[in-house]
């Protein structure tokens, strides 16, 4: 069987970028590097336990099999993903804070490049 691996949006790539260069320059080059080996940690845990992230359910919009998973160490950012039989497919990476679902759905969460 070939090994599952993780394909990122394009969205969810800039989201990567931009943690990392927003932990970079409010904190440290050190936080930045150590967020951004959690966020390809979290990854490589998603590959191996595609379904332990919780379900993303939320009353105000239907998003079918995209779950959430935190980035260890970093628990405020969130991985929204969806798994598949060949891939997991990273949707976005986003802050807590952020309004989830505004980003989810502002290019159409259902991205698959």
């Amino acid at each position: 069987m070939a090994r599952k691996r993780v394909r990122l949006s394009q969205r969810a790539e800039r989201d990567l970028d931009n943690a990392t260069m927003y932990l970079a320059g409010e904190s440290s080059i050190d936080l930045a590097l150590r967020f951004y080996a959690a966020a390809h940690d979290a990854f490589d845990y998603l590959i191996r336990y595609p379904e332990i992230g919780q379900r993303y359910l939320d009353a105000a919009i239907t998003i079918p099999g995209v779950r959430r998973w935190q980035v260890r160490g970093f628990e405020k950012y969130l991985i929204f993903y969806r798994p598949d039989n060949t891939s997991i497919h990273i949707l976005r990476i986003l802050h807590g804070s952020r309004d989830i679902n505004a980003h989810l759905l502002e290019d159409g969460w259902d991205e698959q490049d």
